[in-house]
């Protein structure tokens, strides 16, 4: 089933529950307007799920949040994704580090616009992707996925626009 929206809500409150995060898939084009932006945006997150097994899925990825336009404004991303953190840290729980991919990154293709979020707690995780997936940003659906620590890390190093939340980092893996 798809997400019901409520008229007149904006910005990042929870619409509906989201629907179980999909399985890998190809990324598909995103296409703009309602149920196909939505579709899209769901397509987008399967390339980046990881298995239920894998153990890092303190990082949660929310794909559609940007538009390339409010992506060319860096001082808009910036309040974007201190927003995103504010409210993470608001709604779900401690935060401690964010990032949003920006096209200046270098070749990064796939992951312009994407934000991700690194929560404290697997939980905390876990409900944030679980109640912001599907929501509409800016009239927007936005798709959330779990990508793990290492390729989270990865872009951390690579990418200019990292935010640190209030939580400590976590202890390096032994």
């Amino acid at each position: 089933g798809g997400v019901a929206g409520v008229p007149g809500v904006t910005g990042m409150s929870p619409v509906a529950a989201a629907p179980a995060l999909p399985a890998p898939a190809a990324p598909a084009p995103t296409v703009p307007g309602g149920a196909d932006a939505l579709a899209a945006a769901i397509e987008a997150a399967k390339q980046v799920s990881v298995s239920k097994d894998d153990g890092s899925k303190c990082v949660v990825c929310i794909s559609n949040l940007l538009t390339d336009k409010e992506l060319s404004d860096e001082q808009e991303s910036a309040d974007v994704l201190e927003d995103t953190k504010d409210k993470c840290e608001e709604d779900f729980g401690p935060v401690v580090s964010a990032v949003l991919v920006m096209p200046p990154d270098g070749d990064l293709p796939g992951w312009t616009g994407r934000l991700m979020v690194r929560f404290a707690e697997l939980s905390h995780a876990r409900t944030a992707a679980e109640k912001l997936h599907g929501v509409k940003f800016e009239g927007r659906p936005v798709a959330c996925s779990f990508v793990p620590d290492k390729v989270y890390e990865d872009f951390r190093a690579k990418c200019k626009l990292t935010i640190l939340g209030s939580a400590p980092p976590p202890p390096p893996p032994v």
